[in-house]
This record gives structure tokens, sequence and C-alpha cells, in this order.
């Protein structure tokens, strides 16, 4: 009698590789995605089919494959810029701060309660001022140095619809990472180096794959966040003789 073998049962772990392709498709090279939680490869046949007008139950007399589609579907956990664009469609570029001493700002018809930007981060030395009045720090604003936000404090002395003026200095940021959402088309090379908690390891390598969101990316949670994508496999002709996926082993 034959016997199932455990050895064959499989507990998936490893590592996950995306090479995001430029839109001219030249590879950038293979980033690794970091802890990837779920990872599927599924396929999906529509066929046409006949059946016989001569007999009354109209048997099947054939059925023909006319289209093949294989996904891939995998779910990140790690917020990388690069990850998140991978989720939202979206494009990552770096951007550069010029320094800058007793830059000035004005904000006209503020509101207590409301917060407004300096467009700049890392900032020191804020002053306030409505008219010639200096305004006081944590009695009529907030300020977040940081990210360069004023807040006005409800009940304080800066009233409704005040013309704020704002100096502050700046300094030099060479690059930061930004990224723009939305409406890019993502394709890439995939790879998947298993390293299995059961079952033999093997490497899942898809030439070219478009990704395209699903579901929601959770920025707040009680939860730790996650993203998932979808991928359509795209035929490569000629790919080292596989033109969808190749799947080796141990």
């Amino acid at each position: 009698m034959l016997q199932a073998d455990g050895d064959n049962l499989r507990l998936g772990r490893g590592e996950v590789y995306f090479d995001r392709f430029t839109t001219a498709g030249v590879s950038t090279g293979e980033r690794f995605l970091g802890n990837v939680t779920a990872l599927a490869l599924s396929t999906s046949d529509e066929v046409t089919d006949k059946y016989s007008s001569v007999e009354a139950s109209s048997p099947l007399l054939k059925s023909v494959k006319i289209r093949r589609t294989v996904e891939v579907t995998l779910t990140m956990d790690e917020f990388k810029f690069e990850n998140i664009a991978l989720a939202l469609s979206g494009t990552v570029g770096s951007a550069s701060q010029t320094s800058g001493t007793a830059v000035t700002k004005q904000f006209v018809g503020t509101k207590q309660g409301r917060t407004y930007s300096l467009d700049a981060f890392n900032v020191s030395n804020v002053v306030v001022k409505v008219a010639a009045a200096t305004k006081v720090l944590n009695t009529d604003y907030r300020v977040d140095l940081n990210w360069g936000l004023i807040y006005i404090i409800e009940g304080g002395t800066i009233a409704d619809a005040a013309t704020v003026d704002v100096t502050f200095d700046k300094p030099s940021i060479t690059a930061y990472k930004k990224m723009v959402g939305g409406d890019a088309d993502i394709e890439g090379k995939l790879r998947y180096v298993s390293a299995n908690a059961a079952g033999y390891n093997d490497m899942l390598v898809i030439p070219k794959v478009k990704i395209t969101p699903e579901g929601e990316t959770g920025f707040i949670s009680d939860e730790f966040g996650s993203m998932t994508v979808k991928g359509k496999v795209l035929s490569v002709a000629g790919s080292d003789l596989y033109n969808l996926y190749r799947l080796t082993g141990d």
C-alpha cells in the first residue's frame, strides 16, 4: 500500500525580490522586498465549448482553451517607499532642500485650531508675528520643527482671519525620498528563493509581471500594517526557454 510522504508537505518561507523595469523596459536590479508573508501563483483558463445539436441531451463535443491567465499575489509587511509604490501604483523619486536664513512665509486669513505648512523640513529659529507683535510659542502657536508645521492654538492671541508672518531657518538637504502615487504602470521581474520550514526548497522566477494594487494599504491600525499586490504574468519570448515562469528545485 502506498503512503503519503510528510517530507513533501510545504510550510513556505523565503526571500522575494523584484526588479522594477524603467518605462523603457530596462532592468534596474533585483530589490529585496523584506518580510513577505504570503506568495501565491494561480492559473486560470478561459475555454469555449461546442455542444451537439443532434441529440436532445446536447452532449459536449469539444472544449478548447482560448486564453490562459497566470497571476501572482504577494503580501508585504515592510513599509519601504519602494514597497508602498508597488502597492499604490506610485513612483519613487528624490528631492532636495536648499538652505535658507530668516526665510519668510505669510499666511493670510488664518484660523485658530488649524495647521499651516512652511514647506520646509528640520526648521529652526522660528518666529511668528502678527503685524509687529511677536507671538508666544506654546501659548499662541505650536511648531513641529521636523516637518515644518505651525499650529495656531485655540484661545491664543492669534485671532481668526489674522495675517501671520513666520520667519525661520532651514538646512540644506541634499536628497530625501518622495513618492508620487496613482498612475504608474509597473512591470518587472519577480524572484522567490525559498528557505522553507517544511518541504524541499526551490526557486521561482517570473521574467515579466505587471503589478496592480490589491486591497488596502494600511497606515493606521491596531495591527501591524501590510500591503498586497497582484501581478499578471506576461509572456516573454525566448527567455531561456521559458516564457511565463520557471520553478527549479533540489
